[in-house]
């Protein structure tokens, strides 16, 4: 079997883990911004763009920090593939629609 070195691992995770921390920061200055970002997607009803977009910053921020920690690191992983994989459709259907 293969075997990954640590390091490379601790620091994949580090990585991962700046760059969705950062991410959740810039949503979570302006939270007005970050909310009509979602509103203009037209992906989920109008009652809820708030309760979203108040959600998926903090999300993404505790995911983010879980990167750091090697008990975390599986399950914080898989919920930022999660948000990758929500992210990715969310696009992938707005260019459907041609928008």
């Amino acid at each position: 079997m293969l075997q990954v070195d640590p390091v490379f691992i601790w620091v994949a995770s580090a990585a991962a883990g700046v760059i969705f921390f950062s991410s959740s920061l810039m949503k979570l200055r302006d939270l007005d911004i970050f909310r009509n970002a979602v509103a203009n997607y037209r992906l989920i009803p109008e009652w809820a763009e708030v309760p979203f977009s108040r959600t998926i910053p903090v999300a993404e921020g505790a995911a983010a920090l879980g990167m750091f920690f090697g008990l975390t690191r599986f399950w914080a992983a898989v919920a930022l593939l999660a948000l990758l994989c929500m992210f990715t459709l969310a696009i992938l259907i707005n260019i459907l629609r041609g928008r």
